[in-house]
């Protein structure tokens, strides 16, 4: 397989709802559901079993697994790497290893 192939960085088993926009460099867990109107921003992670809707990651954002995000902005440089996060029409941003120290804003 060519080394910039998208298909070398998705795991088992994704989802797409277009519209979705992927950037340079992104890998993708297994079990993913990404869709509808998400972006992914340039080298981001995302964890197994996690679901993205009307959501933007900007680059350099690593998610943990089991995320369910929806009309969420991740800022870029976040680096969310703990699991079991459900979020709706939040802010994420920041460097966390728990729930509890993950800077979530509502609006």
């Amino acid at each position: 397989k060519d080394q910039h192939c998208v298909d070398n960085y998705i795991g088992d088993f994704p989802t797409f709802i277009e519209p979705v926009h992927l950037g340079k460099n992104v890998k993708i867990g297994d079990d993913v559901m990404i869709g509808p109107n998400v972006y992914i921003g340039d080298n981001c992670e995302i964890g197994d079993y996690v679901e993205l809707a009307n959501t933007i990651l900007f680059d350099h954002v690593v998610l943990g697994e089991n995320f369910t995000l929806e009309n969420c902005i991740i800022a870029p440089n976040s680096k969310l790497r703990f699991n079991n996060l459900k979020a709706f029409a939040s802010i994420l941003k920041g460097e966390a290893d728990s729930v509890e120290s993950a800077q979530i804003f509502s609006f």
